[in-house]
């Protein structure tokens, strides 16, 4: 994903520095599994993921990224949900600030789509 790649360097660096310095392995590991999520979701959703992959890239990376790494937290970091929590709201003010329909977005339909 160059482009996001590219974008997440420009607008999001410390969060860049901070997943490669601090969960290295969580970063890796999701490079490594996010084009399985992909594949799953052309299976079960083909239409919905042809659809997100053409209008919205980066809305898909978003989903399937954020909606594993809460599942994984769940599962095996619990104590990381609570730092979620303390810390989200300073993540989601700059990106209301950048990028408010995509974050307003987000945050409406991530819970559906978790429970889905």
């Amino acid at each position: 994903h160059p482009f996001l790649m590219f974008h997440s360097l420009v607008y999001h660096p410390f969060l860049m520095f901070h997943s490669l310095v601090y969960h290295p392995f969580l970063t890796l590991h999701s490079l490594v599994y996010q084009p399985f999520l992909i594949l799953q979701s052309l299976v079960y959703h083909p239409f919905l993921t042809l659809h997100s992959l053409v209008y919205h890239p980066f809305l898909m990376h978003s989903i399937a990224f954020h909606s594993f790494l809460i599942l994984h937290s769940l599962v095996f970091h619990p104590y990381r949900i609570l730092n979620f929590l303390v810390y989200q709201p300073f993540l989601i003010l700059p990106a209301l600030v950048y990028h408010p329909f995509l974050t307003l977005h987000l945050l409406a339909f991530q819970p559906f789509l978790m429970l889905h």
